[in-house]
């Protein structure tokens, strides 16, 4: 059995573990959780949550994934190497970028907000601050809308590690305030800067 179908079948047990969490039957829900703690502890766990965050068709299951994503790396990103954070942060601006339900947005811009913080501490990560530039001034208004909350998500976590970056997102900010088409936009906007 290959390394990837055997990611596979993991990925594909722990949605269905993930979406039996959300049957509303106690019995079910804690034979769901014994299963969730028993596989929660096995550091593959991170490569079958971020394939169930960009591919599973459940919303829900999608932010449960993301949800405990940000609870396992916060313990276990400084021991990732360089290869593995990379391939997470890359898969990180695919699941944002590709997301049109917003409670799983809000749920992945926090865990891009949590990483963030650790990854500009040391200068990385210039792929979500492009990110953030291109979607705030993309024409669309969503994609202004996500740029503004991964922004705040950031601005929340890692606003000290931001501080070079303060005169071109002053920039964005003001394009942000004046948003013709949006009230995210601004509402996001202020709330960062709050």
């Amino acid at each position: 059995c290959s390394q990837s179908t055997m990611a596979m079948s993991a990925a594909g047990r722990l949605e269905e573990i993930l979406g039996r969490l959300l049957v509303p039957d106690n019995a079910v829900i804690q034979q769901a959780t014994r299963e969730l703690q028993a596989v929660y502890k096995d550091p593959a766990i991170i490569s079958a949550l971020c394939e169930i965050l960009l591919d599973s068709l459940n919303p829900q299951v999608r932010q449960f994934a993301a949800i405990l994503l940000r609870k396992r790396l916060r313990k276990l990103w400084k021991r990732l190497n360089f290869d593995e954070k990379q391939k997470i942060k890359a898969l990180l601006l695919q699941a944002i970028a590709k997301e049109q339900i917003r409670v799983v947005l809000i749920s992945i811009s926090y865990l891009v907000g949590m990483i963030g913080r650790q990854e500009f501490t040391s200068g990385q990560w210039n792929e979500l601050l492009q990110f953030i530039n291109s979607c705030c001034n993309s024409q669309v208004p969503a994609q202004r809308e996500v740029g503004m909350l991964v922004l705040n998500s950031l601005m929340e976590t890692a606003a000290l590690e931001l501080q070079p970056q303060f005169p071109t997102l002053f920039g964005i900010f003001t394009a942000a305030l004046n948003d013709p088409a949006s009230l995210v936009v601004p509402f996001y906007a202020l709330k960062a800067l709050t």
